[in-house]
This record gives C-alpha cells, structure tokens and sequence, in this order.
C-alpha cells in the first residue's frame, strides 16, 4: 500500500516537472518581444485612456505610435510635451501645433433662456433632447443637465448658476468627450488664440430668436461692420469668423460693445 502512495506521487511529480519543462521551453520559444519604444512611451503618456487619439487607450496608442498607425502628436491631452517626448523617442522631428479648447457657443442662462416645460425624465441632456429637444425656449440652446461635465476626464468643465457649463482653460486639454456629449453640438474645439466667441448657435430670424432667449443673435450683421474689414462675415443669420480674420481680440472690442444683444464674448 505504501509502495504504491510513492509511486502514484512519483508519477505526479514526474508528470508535473515534465508539463513545467514544456511551458518554459515553449513560454521561451513563443516569446513576444516587446518594442522598448512602447514602454518608454507608456511612461511618458498621461495614462488616462481618454481615448482622444482613436486609440483604445494609452498602451493602445502606445503600440500604435510605434507601429506608424498613430501620429506623434496623437495624444491630445499630453499637448506639445508628450508630442516632443514621442519624436524623441522615435527618433523623428516634432511638429509643433496650435493648442485647442473647447468653447461654449451659447449665452442662454435659465434666467436668460427660461424652461417652458418641466422633465421629469432621466437628468441627461441626452435623455432631455431624445424626448422633448430639451425644456428650454430655445430649442438650440445647452439643455445644463451636465452630460459634458461627466464625459470630461480632467475636471475641466463644471456647471454654473445659470445652468450653462463653465470650462476651465488651464484644465481643458481638447480631448473631444465632452464635444461627442453635447446633443445639442454647442461645444466646439477651437484654437485657444480664438479672439472672438459668437456665443449663440439659433439660426433663425429677429423676432424667433428674441422670443426664446434674451442674448440670441437676430442676425442684425452689425458686428461685421465693426469688426476688422473681411474678419467676420454672414452665415444665414450667424456671424462668423473668416480665416483671415486678426488674432488680436482688441481688435474686436467696437463689434462687442456694438451687439445689441451682447452674444459676442472677446476670446484668446
């Protein structure tokens, strides 16, 4: 009885040591060598897997950047130094880009732009726009439930007291989740040197406009002529900012006082 305990423990441990000298041969033999680029590159990312670059994540990125699927300059949030660390690391020259935040095209406050119904739904802004467009007068104007405060993974955007979002500059890195949020497409990335914001995104005409909200553009075009010549221009009843348009939001302070509904706020 206890010869056969030995041998049936005998033939375990045989057994066991032969199937560990298999895997360690094989672990050796399939190896998958990691590029070194890849964890250097890891280590410089923000490792917050916001996925602004496309990517799946930063390891995502990480391997993708290496691999020529992924710019250098991908990785928004990291901005111009992860973009330098990258190329150094690469091996290959950095570009250099214009910093981009978001900007809120919209002036409408619940005091300004008050609710006409009451939502008794689920408090996104999503869920608001699908069932009712929102309860706000002007059917174009942010809803203030704070879908884009919650997509945003770096605390850059909290809600105010007149229940729009307020974005903080400094935090902001233009990832894009809060822009993909927005059901109502009022958030856009712009260039942080942007030195005019037209904050109202209602298309329509005079007296629409005036009916559903106290500082909506009715279109009146005299912006344009205060503005520098060729800087802003008519689009339907908005003005918009022309690619030639001056950098300098000083130049634009005769236009601002000019709006008779104060929708212009000096940018830059």
């Amino acid at each position: 009885m206890t010869g056969s305990i030995i041998l049936s423990t005998s033939v375990v441990g045989a057994v066991g040591l032969l199937f560990g000298i298999v895997l360690s041969i094989a672990a050796k033999k399939f190896k998958v060598e990691i590029d070194p680029k890849i964890e250097k590159i890891l280590d410089i990312l923000p490792n917050v897997n916001c996925g602004a670059c496309g990517a799946p994540g930063c390891e995502g990125f990480a391997k993708g950047v290496v691999d020529g699927k992924y710019p250098p300059n991908g990785c928004i949030p990291g901005g111009q130094n992860v973009t330098d660390g990258v190329c150094k690391i690469l091996g290959v020259q950095a570009e250099t880009g214009l910093k981009q935040i978001v900007f809120l095209l919209c002036g409408g406050t619940r005091q300004l732009s008050p609710d006409i119904s009451k939502y008794n739904g689920v408090l996104t802004c999503m869920s608001s726009h699908l069932i009712l467009g929102g309860t706000k007068s002007c059917v174009y104007g942010c809803i203030g439930f704070g879908d884009c405060v919650e997509a945003c993974p770096f605390d850059a955007i909290k809600m105010g007291s007149g229940g729009l979002p307020v974005i903080d500059r400094d935090k902001c890195t233009g990832c894009g989740k809060c822009v993909e949020a927005c059901p109502k497409n009022i958030l856009k990335l712009m260039p942080i040197t942007t030195p005019l914001i037209i904050a109202c995104s209602n298309p329509e005409k005079l007296k629409n406009v005036k009916d559903v909200c106290k500082v909506g553009c009715i279109g009146c075009s005299l912006c344009t002529r205060k503005a520098p010549e060729g800087a802003l221009v008519m689009k339907g009843s908005l003005p918009i900012l022309t690619e030639k348009a001056p950098g300098d939001p000083k130049l634009y302070e005769e236009a601002i006082q000019a709006c008779p509904t104060k929708c212009l706020i000096s940018g830059g």
